[in-house]
């Protein structure tokens, strides 16, 4: 076996047993290419996939082997711009299934923009029964068999490059054509200097004057020239100098060395008299002697008479070449016409421009936004002239550009946001929250990977700016990471301050003013506050000299105590207050409750965010989410039985779940607002869903009744709105009068109905014998012929004068490609089905 084959699979078996069982087609498009991951691999039939599969190419042509019944032939072309892959198998697609895996020498496709680079291939593939394929063509492309090029392409060195060679299917040289046209004489006329001689006959310009020329062979005898036949056109005339066989003078003068001559022995008469009868054809007439008739038949039929005296003309009839009158075309519908060797047109039909794309030339539609994602579509030249004059050079500074362009992004946190951003000078716009830039933040990224990261953004809604700056290394890691938000010297902190060298207002501390510029010192009475005299500090309960607390009391605890209860309210060390106080007007440190910052100095509004819950991407992780909350949705398959991105809300009291599902668009390809659905047993089964701006996925009563009629074979109608089933009671239109099985090859009939017998007339014609006759001999004759394992052949009416069609009987042929010529096609399985 050859190093490199191919074999179809199993699914390609399957498929084409299909095939062959209900007489269809295989549907083959395309043949795949793979690079087997870096070696050829050994063709396999239980594949169901290449091994590593890198392009994917329409089929160019398929078709019967011209000799192997069983064989077809498949041609591809991968166009020069694509490439950039090893190819070391193949396989062919027939309805998205590979029907067969093949290996391929290795070979490598470059992608050539230029179109030099183009790959075409070739091969046979065994189907069991070439009938399961149609011949299919690329009318894009231009083909010509080899034997067509053998008899009709010649090649360089077949080229002729000299005037000696007599060779009547070989073509001369450019060379030897211009050679003719500059030394030959043109045929209309001109001057030749010096005498011309071809095969001893001389044409010799003048003899003694001129006007004398002669066309003879010239002899010397005695002095004199002698003309030995030929002709002799001279303006006088001379015994002694020219011995004439045939002569024209110029006085009228004619002499021959026959017996038809027009002057005497010597001299000549001013009115020639001719002598004996002139046979021959005149070199020209002012009329023929017998009118005749000319007539024209084949592609083009007429006649006239023509007797030479006037000028004629005739009008021509064309043979009916079976094209229906009609015009044929449209904007992007172009003809296709079949014309015979004769020139007329025998077939015309229509195609529509096949549309163009990024792997196929064709019709392409212009769209005039800069809004369109289609690779199918051009921009117009007004659109290019805006990104010509907006958009700033790739090679030019910021400096150049009239505007900088800002970037919308969508991250939630710092990391992938940094990560981002990492080798981007730019400016930009992010509208997530979730990290330390807030939503709607805008800002500048001055980035260099491995050199450091510098980002300030201020949101639109606080009015906050931060800052981070950090070093992204190449390996991705984030080192050197510094968080801080921007204080205004007009404007109030929010947050402690890590430092400060004064307080903005003035504060009373016991009594003495404190701005933190300076220290303050005293002791604490219960009068003034604190003083700076008596060296021990206490607090007076309220009874002078009875209740009072010394502070003097180095790392005494000492309780505050309500005297109706017991309970200790507060409690000092050395340290301080070591407890919470009953209220307060301030808390120490501020606090942010749900975003929000709080420290007690006044009330706060407080709306809850709902819990962002992570992403879905499949239906499996749509059914799993039951925790209330927002998911994120993005699946290329869709979710919900529609568009597959947007955002799941979901609700959940106790076991009893909502879901509510907002797809991105709501329009084009996505007709639903939003979708919602119900689940009463935590989850484990869900209701179906219910859809805003789209039709139902089931319902029990149509809104609308309508009417479903048939035609074609049979006829009948009802109204059904859906809340019930209908029975449609029909009456048949057209109805098979009569069918037969037999074998063209014997004649002998294996089924049949309403036949009465076949009769076989001879060179493969065969007379079917209606058993009833029918109402008329317009009745419809439906049929197909095979050999079955081999080859198939078109059923063709036999339209011969003497066997046309009757009310009792037609005839039949069977042939290769529909030519309905007599011939010896006699398949053995011929099927026919006669309706009226």
């Amino acid at each position: 076996m050859s190093e490199y084959y191919n074999v179809t699979t199993n699914a390609g078996d399957a498929a084409i047993a299909t095939a062959i069982a209900n007489n269809s087609k295989l549907n083959i498009t395309h043949v795949a290419f793979g690079d087997g991951n870096g070696s050829v691999p050994t063709p396999d039939k239980t594949r169901n996939a290449l091994v590593h599969e890198v392009h994917r190419q329409a089929v160019t042509k398929y078709t019967k082997h011209p000799s192997i019944a069983n064989y077809i032939v498949i041609e591809t072309i991968i166009p020069s711009n694509v490439g950039g892959f090893w190819i070391r198998e193949m396989g062919i697609i027939a309805d998205n299934v590979l029907i067969s895996h093949g290996s391929h020498a290795p070979f490598f496709k470059v992608a050539d923009p230029e179109g030099v680079s183009e790959y075409r291939l070739k091969f046979t593939q065994d189907v069991r029964d070439g009938s399961v394929v149609e011949i299919v063509l690329d009318e894009s492309l231009i083909y010509a068999s080899q034997a067509w090029v053998n008899e009709n392409y010649i090649r360089r060195n077949e080229l002729i490059d000299n005037l000696t060679t007599n060779e009547a299917t070989k073509p001369l040289t450019a060379k030897q054509g211009k050679k003719l046209q500059d030394d030959k004489f043109d045929k209309s006329g001109g001057t030749v200097d010096g005498d011309l001689r071809v095969n001893g006959l001389a044409y010799i310009k003048r003899i003694r004057g001129d006007q004398d020329l002669w066309i003879t062979s010239e002899d010397e005898q005695n002095g004199r020239r002698v003309l030995t036949g030929g002709l002799l056109v001279s303006n006088s005339y001379s015994q002694a100098n020219l011995i004439p066989n045939f002569g024209i003078y110029s006085a009228g003068a004619i002499h021959a060395g026959g017996n038809v001559y027009s002057d005497e022995y010597r001299g000549y008469t001013k009115n020639p008299v001719f002598y004996g009868a002139l046979s021959g054809n005149a070199d020209s007439a002012s009329k023929l002697a017998t009118s005749r008739n000319i007539a024209f038949s084949g592609a083009a039929t007429g006649s006239f008479n023509f007797d030479g005296s006037t000028n004629a003309s005739c009008l021509l009839t064309l043979a009916n070449s079976g094209v229906t009158a009609s015009t044929y075309g449209s904007n992007i519908i172009i003809p296709v016409i079949t014309f015979n060797a004769k020139g007329l047109a025998t077939v015309v039909s229509t195609q529509t421009i096949r549309s163009a794309s990024t792997s196929q030339t064709g019709v392409v539609q212009l769209t005039d936004d800069l809004l369109t994602d289609d690779a199918s579509k051009a921009l117009t030249a007004k659109q290019g002239k805006a990104l010509q004059d907006n958009k700033l050079d790739k090679t030019a500074t910021a400096v150049a550009a009239k505007k900088l362009a800002l970037e919308q992004t969508s991250f939630n946190n710092d990391s992938d946001f940094i990560q981002y951003f990492k080798d981007k000078s730019t400016a930009f716009f992010d509208n997530t929250g979730g990290k330390f830039f807030l939503q709607f933040s805008s800002g500048l990224v001055s980035s260099l990977i491995g050199g450091g990261t510098f980002i300030i953004a201020s949101d639109v809604i606080s009015g906050k700016t931060k800052i981070i700056s950090c070093v992204v290394q190449e390996n991705g890691a984030i080192d050197y990471l510094i968080k801080k938000e921007l204080a205004y010297t007009d404007s109030d902190i929010s947050g402690n301050s890590a430092s400060s060298t004064k307080l903005k207002n003035t504060r009373k501390i016991f009594g003495l003013d404190f701005d933190g510029t300076n220290d303050v010192a005293g002791n604490i009475t219960t009068t003034t506050g604190m003083v700076a005299s008596d060296s021990y500090h206490y607090i007076d309960m309220g009874r002078s000299g009875v209740d009072r607390m010394n502070l003097a009391v180095y790392s005494g605890i000492f309780n505050f105590i309500n005297t109706q209860n017991g309970n200790v309210i507060a409690r000092l060390n050395s340290n301080g207050i070591d407890c919470n106080a009953a209220t307060a007007t301030k808390l120490q440190n501020q606090r942010t409750i749900n975003g929000v910052a709080f420290d007690g100095t006044q009330d706060i509004t407080i709306t809850a965010e709902q819990r962002l819950n992570g992403g879905i991407g499949n239906e499996s992780q749509l059914n799993a989410a039951l925790t209330a909350g927002i998911y994120v949705c993005s699946s290329d398959n869709g979710l919900a039985g529609i568009y597959g991105y947007g955002f799941l809300q979901v609700y959940r009291s106790g076991g009893v779940i909502s879901q509510v599902y907002y797809p991105h668009l709501t329009g084009g390809s996505n007709e639903v607002f939003f979708a919602a659905r119900q689940s009463w047993d935590s989850g484990q089964t869900w209701g179906g869903w219910y859809y805003s701006g789209k039709n139902a996925d089931s319902a029990s009563k149509l809104k609308t009744a309508r009417n479903i009629a048939l035609s074609g074979a049979v006829s009948g109608n009802a109204n059904f709105d859906g809340s019930g089933n209908i029975n449609i009671s029909t009456t048949p239109n057209n109805s098979v009068r009569a069918f037969i099985n037999f074998n063209m090859n014997t004649g002998a009939i294996r089924k049949s109905s309403g036949i009465a017998s076949v009769t076989s007339l001879g060179s493969g014609v065969y007379r079917i014998n209606l058993s009833q006759a029918a109402p008329d001999a317009n009745y419809a004759v439906v049929g197909m012929a095979s050999w079955r394992g081999s080859a198939g052949a078109a059923v063709n009416m036999w339209d011969d004068a003497n066997n046309l069609p009757n009310q009792n009987s037609f005839c039949i042929n069977c042939s290769w490609g529909g030519d309905n010529t007599a011939g010896t096609y006699n398949p053995t399985y011929v099927n026919l089905a006669i309706l009226y």
